[in-house]
């Protein structure tokens, strides 16, 4: 297909531009007689430019924005119309106190958003691999994991593990995951590694949950730095209420001195036990003083939920009628009923790579 071709068939109104996400520099296209509520048609003129930029330097940009790949075009016209799938909500799993439910939470609610129809990655970015061996993965037998992706040695797609879940995808870690704490140390902008990783699979999910470490290290900044939002587990004890003002405090220096929006999604009480006069106070607590939004779902003390990671399944494979699993399918109904709000909408797109515009 020629340039005058496409140039035809993207004059009004047979196409018409969905948006621009400007730090990403990517373009979200849709194709049909009538364009979505909102959205103006692309004007000649723009075509025009287009076209001539593309005869001049056979490269589709203006200014730095990326206007048109050919091979896009070429392959995706004869389509008759399509939306391309929003760029993924990547949300972090934190806390720096250990032993609070962040595993246990990125796992299985990570299953239950699987369930309800999206798409979603489950990133293991702790050096134990607890959430990887939690879904089947050996990770004294792994021989690439999220490590090598880091340091460019395989890519992502090789990286990219299928579950017992249809729709939940794994990137495994290792024990070898620690040695970027002294590996990355003195290397530029070694707070973005991870978000760069990620950058070009953003497309392809409606979700991509980072399981961290405990601890507030590099391998946390990492995550929080790739992270749109920051779930935190609260265990429901003294003790998980003192990690959470500092944890709060990294969070304001990132947004400060990195200059990223990373937004707290809430703050989940786990390990719940609403017959402990304790547990009680620390939920009344939490809700009284906590700065952002704490979730409706308190996840229960459950020996199910002990018990699934030993069975390498989520609770919902393993015992989906124990509260436990209720307890997270409500909390995975609070974190979608949040698109609504977020200006998210899920469509059918035409394969995996669709809109998959980034230009390096």
């Amino acid at each position: 297909m020629d340039f005058e071709s496409i140039a035809s068939a993207i004059s009004p109104p047979a196409h018409h531009l969905c948006g621009i996400n400007l730090p990403i520099l990517r373009l979200r296209f849709c194709f049909g007689g009538q364009a979505p509520p909102g959205h103006n048609p692309i004007k000649p003129d723009f075509v025009a430019k287009i076209k001539k930029i593309y005869q001049k330097n056979g490269i589709p940009a203006v200014g730095g924005m990326l206007l048109i790949i050919y091979e896009f075009f070429a392959l995706r016209l004869k389509n008759s119309y399509h939306i391309m799938r929003a760029m993924a909500r990547v949300i972090a799993i934190c806390n720096a106190k250990g032993g609070v439910g962040k595993t246990t939470t990125a796992v299985n609610l990570s299953a239950y958003l699987a369930t309800s129809g999206r798409r979603v990655l489950l990133v293991d970015f702790d050096p134990q691999a607890n959430a990887s061996s939690a879904l089947g993965s050996d990770h004294l037998r792994t021989e690439t994991s999220i490590y090598h992706g880091l340091l460019n040695e395989v890519p992502s797609e090789k990286l990219i593990k299928q579950t017992t879940l249809f729709n939940l995808h794994l990137i495994p870690a290792a024990p070898h995951l620690a040695g970027i704490l002294v590996e990355f140390v003195n290397l530029p902008e070694r707070e973005h590694f991870l978000r760069k990783f990620l950058h070009g699979l953003r497309h392809q999910y409606d979700y991509i949950i980072i399981d961290l470490p405990p601890s507030l290290s590099l391998l946390t900044i990492n995550g929080l730095i790739a992270a749109d939002e920051v779930l935190i587990p609260v265990q429901a004890e003294y003790y998980s209420l003192e990690g959470i003002g500092q944890l709060l405090e990294i969070i304001g220096l990132i947004q400060k001195n990195l200059r990223h929006h990373l937004r707290v999604n809430g703050a989940l009480l786990t390990m719940y036990d609403k017959r402990e006069h304790l547990s009680r106070e620390v939920g009344k607590n939490l809700r009284t003083h906590f700065p952002h939004n704490v979730f409706e779902t308190e996840i229960p003390r459950s020996v199910a939920l002990a018990e699934a990671p030993s069975f390498s399944k989520p609770i919902l494979l393993y015992r989906p009628d124990s509260p436990g699993a209720i307890a997270y399918r409500h909390l995975a109904e609070e974190i979608i009923s949040q698109e609504k709000n977020l200006g998210i909408e899920h469509e059918a797109v035409s394969s995996k790579n669709f809109g998959d515009f980034n230009v390096i």
